[in-house]
């Protein structure tokens, strides 16, 4: 079965994809669902590499990063938020590292990357919020429409 090594460095950066539709979970449970996938160019990194007995810090080729995401069609929850990086082979990029947020752990990103695009901060003090007190917060429908605009401009 081919892995996403084989399908990244066709796909582009400037593209979105989506898998075809299909059935998730065990018998009697089962649910439709997707993939989908986003690439972004790697560019160049400081990485550790040892020469001679000696690791010496030395800027390399990041090869392409991707965020899968596996979802289902009929409530759009996430099961799971994969980060994956791919190094440049000789002949085809190849997994270097994963990430892998599930189930309570995507809310949460979710929600730090919604309040850092909403959050209104007077002065220039820090700031320290509770994970309790943020059921506080209330948003205004201004401030998620400016705040799903922005994130559909990204």
């Amino acid at each position: 079965m081919a892995g996403d090594e084989d399908y990244i460095s066709g796909r582009r950066p400037d593209r979105i994809y989506f898998s075809k539709e299909f059935p998730r979970g065990g018998p009697g449970e089962s649910r439709p669902a997707r993939f989908m996938y986003r690439v972004f160019e790697g560019g160049e990194r400081d990485g550790l590499i040892e020469i001679k007995k000696e690791v010496v810090i030395r800027v390399t080729s990041a090869g392409r990063q991707q965020i899968k995401a596996l979802f289902y069609i009929d409530d759009r929850q996430i099961e799971t938020l994969t980060l994956q990086r791919f190094s440049a082979g000789s002949d085809k990029l190849h997994p270097e590292t994963q990430f892998c947020l599930r189930g309570d752990e995507i809310d949460k990103l979710l929600e730090l990357a919604t309040l850092i695009r909403v959050a209104g901060f007077t002065g220039q003090d820090r700031v320290r919020i509770d994970e309790a007190d943020l059921e506080k917060f209330t948003i205004t429908k201004a401030a998620k429409r400016a705040s799903s605009k922005s994130w559909r401009t990204m």
